[in-house]
Order: structure tokens, then sequence, then C-alpha cells
């Protein structure tokens, strides 16, 4: 462990080992921090006191402010990583109320188009017609 940086929580401390442990890029660490700093604005409060109440409160202000899709997943990503990583609460991490409308759109699309493909060498299989 790298011995922690002046002026820095212990919180945040644990959440930047917990990403270097996984070796996750520069970028997606910025990324997950800004989520959690976000969500610790908006409550003004420490963020490991939210309520799966408060996250949805915070996912519908993201909505109302018009928040692209794309920043809202990576964002409910961020604040999943830290709420069952780095502070092993996988209730607050996987609670229906905190998913993102349009990552389960997309991921029941892929998994419809994986399951709807034929595997690897195999022919699709063709509908028999009946003939009378």
């Amino acid at each position: 462990m790298i011995p922690s940086t002046p002026g820095v929580t212990p919180l945040r401390q644990r959440m930047l080992d917990d990403m270097r442990m996984r070796k996750l890029e520069p970028k997606t660490q910025a990324g997950y921090l800004r989520a959690v700093r976000r969500l610790a604005v908006f409550l003004k409060a420490s963020p490991d006191i939210a309520t799966v109440e408060d996250l949805r409160r915070f996912q519908l202000h993201l909505v109302d402010r018009g928040t692209s899709p794309i920043t809202l997943n990576a964002t409910i990503t961020g604040l999943k990583f830290f709420f069952d990583v780095t502070l092993g609460r996988i209730e607050q991490a996987t609670a229906s109320q905190f998913r993102s409308r349009s990552c389960c759109v997309l991921t029941g699309l892929l998994n419809e188009a994986w399951l709807s493909e034929p595997a690897r060498g195999e022919q699709a299989e063709v509908p028999q017609t009946s003939h009378s």
C-alpha cells in the first residue's frame, strides 16, 4: 500500500487502493471518484451514509439536469464500485431503484442477440414447415 496522501480522507484512500488493486485505468479511476464526489455534493454529506432512496433521488436529479445516458451510466458504474467494493454494501450497489434503463435495455439486447446466434461451427436451425 502506498502511504496515504496528506489531505485525503481514509474513505477516499480506501477507494483509491481498491481501484489500484484491480488495476483500473487512470481515466476510469478519475470517473469513479468524480461520481462519488458528485453524490457527496448532492447529499451535502459523506457519500457512505447514502441510502437507497438517496441514490434514487440522485439519479432523478441527474436525469432532471439533462445528464446524457453515457454520463449517467458512467456515474452509476462508479457508485456501484464504491458501494459494492469499497463499502461492501452490495444492497446499495444493486438496488433495483438505482439502475440505468439504457444500460438494462442494452444488456437485454446483447443477451437476445447472443442467444439467437448459432454457436460457432453450428448451422442455424431452420424452422420445419409441415406439409399435409
